[in-house]
């Protein structure tokens, strides 16, 4: 899923108007329906992140989800993503070979429930 479809969603499901959802973020109509629809890429400041998430009232994870779709549209790994590849040098490695492998969802899923079980 993309950044605009999982945010249009959200803000769907929460009953806001476009009009209304734009104006309690601080944005302008325009640019925000501009980013709904895919037009323009999403916006990078945190300090917007947080508010969209505040307003659409997220829990942990989809504000993680969003932060996330938000990075990956601009080809950029989350900062936490970002530092634990700094840390742990192999990590680059094992993304490519998963990458060349071609792994389905569930070989993946697989590959991280075996992790989980062994840490």
């Amino acid at each position: 899923m993309l950044f605009h479809e999982f945010l249009k969603n959200l803000r769907v499901m929460r009953d806001l108007g476009l009009r209304e959802f734009a104006q309690k973020i601080g944005m302008d109509v325009g640019n925000y329906s501009r980013i709904e629809r895919g037009i323009v890429k999403p916006p990078q400041k945190e300090e917007t992140l947080i508010k969209i998430s505040e307003v659409l009232q997220l829990d942990a994870d989809n504000t993680e989800k969003l932060n996330t779709l938000a990075a990956i549209e601009y080809g950029k790994l989350p900062a936490d993503l970002a530092e634990v590849v700094r840390d742990y040098e192999y990590l680059p490695v094992l993304l490519r070979t998963i990458s060349s492998k071609r792994l389905s969802d569930d070989q993946l899923r697989d590959l991280t429930e075996r992790i989980n079980k062994e840490f």
